[in-house]
């Protein structure tokens, strides 16, 4: 499932930040309140809520970021594999021209005029 909202790449890398970082604080929040450290779970929770706000001011709703991170990170690395397949023909014909040239330059160097200029071909 792909979005249909565009949301720039510099508001998608602010909502990655303030997303781990809330992520990260919840597992201090419950780790806290499994050591019953109340007090430290409530600050851990109001600094959880102050990010989870600035994720809201953003001017898209947490899932429609969440799903434009997704999209960008599925077409970059599908931009990679398309990328990595075009290094792997270059790479190849590479290879054969390379052999060619060197079939050719054998040729002409056994004075074989005829098969050399079927390679040039």
């Amino acid at each position: 499932v792909t979005s249909d909202v565009v949301i720039d790449d510099d508001t998608l890398q602010a909502y990655a930040i303030l997303a781990a970082e809330v992520e990260e604080l919840e597992a201090k929040i419950d780790q806290a309140a499994a050591e019953e450290d109340y007090d430290t779970a409530t600050e851990l929770e109001e600094k959880a809520e102050s990010l989870r706000s600035k994720i809201n001011s953003l001017g898209h709703s947490p899932e429609q970021m969440a799903q434009a991170l997704k999209d960008r990170d599925a077409a970059l690395s599908e931009n990679k594999v398309l990328g990595e397949n075009i290094l792997s023909k270059y790479a190849s014909l590479k290879a054969q021209v390379e052999q060619l040239e060197a079939d050719i330059e054998t040729a002409v160097e056994a004075d074989n005029f005829e098969d050399a200029a079927e390679l040039e071909e």
